[in-house]
């Protein structure tokens, strides 16, 4: 008979503790956000163009989230233009953030006009789309898919308003 009562609070403490892991929507583990910060240019070949572009990952949990591999379709302003691979493992911390670079080579023909219309323009912002998958290394938690949007705004020296630098003047010296 003593069995009984302690297999009930066992079985109490159990829940309690599941209670305690699981987040505000009911998930043991969010999905974590995954944004992109700026795009760089790479090497330059005849019909293409390397980009290095950076990621951010923030872990909106109570834990650690150790990421096993990244695979991201990335597509900018409406125009799918390269896949993102990621295979090293690193750790974004407990609700915090950590930024990766990933490098793909653009086709010139169908990348060009985008990335044209963009530095060219008015500075509007770059519109941005990732769709993927994020691998993580935890006991019963599978591939979170990704599906983010934003923009990316102009660095401030190509935005075509922007206030040139004043020119470096030598310093004189008098004797």
């Amino acid at each position: 008979m003593l069995a009984t009562p302690l297999r009930f609070v066992l079985l109490l403490f159990l829940l309690a503790g599941l209670a305690a892991c699981a987040t505000p929507s009911g998930k043991i583990i969010e999905k974590p956000r995954i944004d992109l910060e700026k795009i760089r240019p790479g090497e330059v070949s005849l019909l293409r163009q390397n980009f290095i572009l950076s990621f951010r990952v923030t872990n909106p949990n109570r834990v650690p989230l150790p990421v096993s591999g990244i695979k991201l379709n990335v597509t900018l302003m409406g125009k799918e233009v390269a896949t993102a691979l990621d295979q090293g493992a690193f750790s974004v911390p407990a609700g915090g953030a950590t930024s990766f670079d990933a490098t793909v080579s653009l086709n010139w023909r169908e990348t060009l006009g985008p990335l044209v219309a963009w530095l060219g323009g008015k500075g509007e912002p770059l519109s941005w789309k990732v769709l993927g998958e994020l691998g993580v290394d935890l006991p019963l938690v599978g591939p979170f898919r990704i599906e983010e949007q934003g923009s990316l705004a102009l660095p401030p020296v190509l935005k075509p308003d922007s206030p040139k630098p004043p020119a470096e003047t030598p310093a004189v010296q008098t004797l």
